[in-house]
């Protein structure tokens, strides 16, 4: 637990008091960013899987062509894909690299 200190004692321009806040800060905003992405991949894949299934089962009915489901969920994988690509670049960079 942390001392609690009078404002007037606290230096604004502290450098490793604003490093270690900032640090905090950019982990709590890739924790909430990594879990919506989380949730709207998952969603947009069951979303997919639920219509891919409905055209499986009773695709007779809406008289679509084979490639528009196809180019669709092509499409889809391929976003899926990329995002996570994305996501995984940014929250866990190579530790080879420098960070700026």
């Amino acid at each position: 637990m942390e001392r609690a200190e009078p404002v007037g004692d606290l230096d604004p321009y502290d450098p490793l008091r604003l490093r270690g806040e900032d640090h905090r800060q950019d982990i709590s905003l890739k924790k909430t960013y990594a879990w919506g992405l989380l949730i709207l991949v998952g969603s947009q894949l069951f979303i997919a899987d639920a219509v891919f299934g409905a055209y499986a089962w009773a695709g007779e009915h809406w008289h679509l062509d084979p490639a528009v489901i196809q180019v669709w969920l092509a499409t889809t994988l391929v976003e899926l894909i990329g995002v996570v690509t994305v996501v995984t670049r940014y929250l866990f960079p190579r530790r080879d690299q420098a960070v700026v």
